[in-house]
């Protein structure tokens, strides 16, 4: 009796949420998931351009149920270290978006074309295609599944040209977005360094992937060498207080 209720319930709500879907679509999944879950668009209307408004296509759309794909890419966040500036699964920095508002509004087009054509200040990884589609899963996953807490908002500089320690003595080998200033520097030659000192950040030259601590960053400005005999980055001229700015700037 109660199998049986249970599956004119779920008749009931498959025809109630995507009737419209299935005038032209087949049905499937409908245990996992109605339409819109999985591919987004508007139930609700006859017209095609609006009912297919953000569609999530079939090659993103098993986000929900391929497990071993979204645990691939979790793997390669890890690696890479996407936390040191995004919030991904409710964990990372705000130095940049939050990832489960971009899950959750834009298609797996436009998010793949987010990691493969990175902004100004967004590391290139040189990810390639099939590893970009794993991540755009886990976006759109975690704009789907994970619960929204909070807000995680991040602050926006519109003047990103002023004058800081980073962009003068750093500038011109790295790039970083800093805490109180922005999207600081020109270079590409060096690393990213942003979110240096978060869990996030992992180095193999400075501390063999683990944390990097505020001494180890000092000791590593007053003479790199000591860390590393064969880095190439030379001794920079600075003082105490420009120290202290660089280590506040890169919390």
């Amino acid at each position: 009796m109660v199998a049986r209720f249970l599956i004119i319930l779920l008749l009931f709500s498959v025809s109630t949420f995507a009737s419209n879907c299935m005038k032209c679509h087949e049905p499937h999944y409908t245990r996992e998931a109605n339409c819109t879950i999985c591919h987004r668009g508007i139930d609700i209307t006859s017209r095609k351009d609006i009912a297919h408004f953000n569609l999530i296509t079939a090659k993103y759309a098993d986000f929900l149920i391929n497990e071993k794909v979204l645990e691939k890419a979790r793997e390669i966040v890890n690696d890479s270290g996407c936390r040191r500036c995004h919030v991904l699964e409710g964990r990372g920095n705000i130095l940049a978006r939050d990832l489960h508002g971009t899950g959750g509004k834009n298609t797996g087009e436009y998010i793949f074309k987010m990691i493969k054509e990175p902004n100004e200040y967004m590391p290139d990884f040189h990810f390639d295609n099939s590893t970009i589609n794993k991540l755009v899963k886990l976006i759109l996953f975690d704009g789907v599944k994970v619960v929204k807490k909070e807000n995680a908002s991040y602050p926006v500089f519109l003047d990103s040209d002023v004058e800081n320690v980073f962009g003068k003595k750093c500038g011109n080998c790295h790039r970083a977005v800093l805490k109180n200033i922005g999207p600081a520097g020109k270079g590409d030659i060096g690393p990213n360094l942003s979110g240096l000192f978060s869990e996030y950040y992992k180095s193999k030259i400075l501390t063999k992937n683990k944390k990097i601590t505020e001494d180890i960053f000092r000791k590593w400005l007053k003479n790199p060498r000591e860390i590393s005999e064969k880095t190439v980055m030379p001794i920079i001229a600075l003082d105490s207080k420009e120290i202290d700015d660089l280590v506040e700037n890169l919390k």
